[in-house]
């Protein structure tokens, strides 16, 4: 019997702490320079993306907080050329396919850290978002880069670096089946230091009557000294 779906009433807010903000309605910036997104993924070296001859595409953080997406399956079912197949419910064993490529052959990194399990393969059912800057994805061969695993393509996930003044930001979502999300982090830097902290819940009861309840706690902390990772975990 196909499962029936009924929609579901989405309510989020999303505060800042500690956020000191400067308004002026007739003020123009006139000193701001704007460049290019760039992408290290394709040649393990910072290059601007339209200048990159490889296939790439760029998922912000921003963007997907802002679409209430918490999962890292959810933020790259809109990437082309990327299947994504999921046995069962929230939770459930998930493989990614690159442009029909064998899933073991995907190979997915965060912070520049490889997460493939032995042989390639890799399970995405509860790699999160939370605490995220972005997500670059390179369709194509790239084992030059990356190995036997990099086959198909890659998909590197990037924690988000901090900047200035210390400040949070905390948000709430709630709908149906008894979803819940709620996510707090924290971030700041100078010159010397960047850190970034983050932890999240997410939970649902799923739609199905048994076997379809999913809880997940993350967290997340990142800290650069003079440009250099000291500690990623996530």
């Amino acid at each position: 019997m196909t499962p029936r779906f009924r929609s579901t009433a989405l309510v989020s807010f999303t505060s800042a702490l500690l956020l000191p903000v400067a308004v002026s309605a007739q003020q123009t910036v006139s000193d701001t320079a704007r460049i290019a997104p760039v992408v290290v993924t394709a040649t393990r070296s910072p290059v601007s993306a339209d200048r990159e001859p490889a296939s790439v595409t760029v998922v912000t953080g921003e963007q997907l907080r802002a679409e209430g997406i918490t999962t890292a399956v959810d933020a790259l079912r809109a990437v082309p050329g990327l299947s994504l197949v999921q046995t069962g419910s929230y939770g459930g064993a998930t493989s990614l396919f690159i442009r029909g490529g064998e899933s073991k052959y995907a190979k997915i990194l965060v912070d520049g850290i490889p997460v493939n399990d032995a042989g390639g393969a890799f399970d995405l059912s509860t790699l999160s978002i939370d605490n995220l800057d972005r997500i670059e994805v390179v369709r194509g061969p790239a084992s030059v880069l990356y190995g036997s695993d990099a086959m198909a393509g890659v998909v590197q996930l990037f924690t988000r670096r901090g900047a200035g003044v210390a400040h949070g930001d905390l948000a709430a979502r709630g709908g149906g089946y008894g979803s819940s999300d709620l996510d707090a982090s924290v971030h700041g830097g100078d010159a010397r230091l960047s850190y970034s902290l983050g932890a999240a819940r997410h939970a649902t009861d799923g739609f199905q009557p048994f076997n379809s309840r999913f809880r997940q706690g993350v967290g997340s902390a990142l800290s650069t000294k003079f440009n250099s990772i000291s500690s990623s975990l996530k």
